[in-house]
C-alpha cells in the first residue's frame, strides 16, 4: 500500500518495535533512510525519536512530487521495514469532492436534466444547452444548478452525425437561461 502525503506538509515516519509476545520494545536505536523511488537518490536519514511502548517517529517533510521509500533499520533481531510514500500536490478525494463528482455523472446521466436554448437546422439539433440539478423540485424550479453545458453538433451530407461535443460552461454561467 502507498501512503499519499502532501507536498511541503509535515508527515510523520513510524514504526512498532515488539518483543516475541507483542510487547512494545522501548529504548531502540532504530534508523531511518527515505530514498527517491525513481532514482534511488538518498534524500534523508536519521535516527527516530522513541517515544514510549515500542513506537518510534519522526518528523520529515517532502519538497519533491513524486514517490519515495523509507527504510527502517532496526537493531539485530528485530525486523525491518519499509514504507511506500507518493508526495502529491493535494489529497482531493474527500467526500465533498466525491459527491460533486457523483451529482455530475448522475446529472449527465440525464437525471434531473434539462435541455434548452436548442437550435436546429433542417429538422437536426446544432446547439443548445443542458442543465443539471440536484432534485426534481430543483429542476422544476430551475435552482441550485449544479453545472450548465453547452452542446453542438454537426452532421455529414447524409444527415448523420459528424461530431457531437458537450462541454462544461464556466460556474458564472451554470444559473443563465
Amino acid at each position: 500500500m502507498i501512503t499519499k502525503i502532501i507536498q511541503n506538509e509535515p508527515y510523520y515516519l513510524e514504526i512498532i518495535i515488539t518483543d516475541i509476545n507483542g510487547n512494545g520494545v522501548p529504548g531502540l536505536t532504530i534508523n531511518y533512510t527515505v530514498h527517491k523511488s525513481a532514482t534511488g537518490t538518498l534524500i534523508e536519514s536519521g535516527v527516530m525519536n522513541d517515544i514510549g511502548n515500542g513506537i518510534y517517529q519522526k518528523q520529515i517533510t517532502l519538497s519533491d512530487l513524486g514517490q519515495y521509500r523509507v527504510f527502517y533499520l532496526t537493531p539485530f533481531r528485530y525486523e525491518n521495514s519499509i514504507e511506500t510514500i507518493m508526495v502529491v500536490e493535494e489529497i482531493t478525494d474527500d467526500l465533498s469532492s466525491i459527491h460533486s463528482k457523483l451529482n455530475r455523472i448522475l446529472g449527465l446521466s440525464q437525471e434531473n436534466y434539462k435541455l434548452y436554448d436548442t437550435v436546429y437546422n433542417s429538422g437536426n439539433m446544432t446547439a443548445g444547452k443542458i442543465k443539471i440539478y440536484p432534485s426534481k423540485a430543483d429542476l422544476e424550479a430551475d435552482t441550485n444548478v449544479i453545472a450548465t453545458y453547452q452542446i453542438t453538433a454537426t452532421y455529414d451530407s447524409s444527415n448523420n452525425v459528424s461530431q457531437y461535443k458537450v462541454v462544461r460552461l464556466p460556474w458564472f454561467e451554470k444559473a443563465g437561461k
